[in-house]
Formats: C-alpha cells, structure tokens, sequence
C-alpha cells in the first residue's frame, strides 16, 4: 500500500507542539486501530512508531516521564528486560525514520 494511501486510511494529524506529524489512528481507550482481541493485527508489518515503543525520546526523557508512561502501558516492567544498548539502538532507528511531519498547507483525510 502507498504511504500516502496508508497515512489516509489509518492516521491523523497530530500536534506535536513543534508542528504537526501523523500518528496512527486510535479506538475509544486509546487502543491502536490494529489491536484486536488484545494482539497486533500487523505486528509483521507494524510502523516504526510501534517498532520503538516505548523506548520513544520523550518517554525514555527521565525517571518520572518513564514512570508515567508505565501507569498508562501496562507491559512495560514486565516480561523480558531489555538492554540499554538496544533501548539506544531503537531510539536511533525511531529518530533516523523521522516522523512524517506535515508543511502547513498539507491536508489530510482521515
């Protein structure tokens, strides 16, 4: 499917606070619209921004953001531990993907 295609059928824009980018959709509950009967529908061929959660820069940011990200996420601190250098090496692939990031005059259709 062509990004562009994809971005239209699954995203939305978002407000980073540094512009806009495109995130994927969510259900009621702020599950992934590929969350069904509690697994990923596309984990073969999830996104990037699935990939890297959660070792995302602002929720790797500190102790407290981590913290609040736990509250919400209730896999993180259970099942396998994860070494920092991998941890590094998501958040490298995650920044290197970039986001997809919208100009203003861009316009999406959800």
């Amino acid at each position: 499917m062509p990004k562009d295609e994809f971005i239209r059928r699954y995203c939305i824009v978002v407000d980073t606070g540094e512009g806009r980018a495109v995130s994927l959709q969510e259900k009621s509950g702020y599950d992934c619209i590929f969350l069904e009967k509690g697994r990923c529908s596309v984990y073969e061929s999830r996104p990037i921004q699935c990939t890297t959660y959660p070792f995302w820069d602002e929720i790797i940011a500190g102790e407290k953001t981590w913290l609040e990200e736990a509250y919400c996420c209730p896999g993180i601190g259970h099942g396998t531990l994860i070494a920092p250098d991998t941890i590094a090496e998501r958040a490298i692939a995650r920044r290197s993907k970039g986001r997809f990031t919208l100009a203003a005059s861009d316009e999406v259709c959800n």
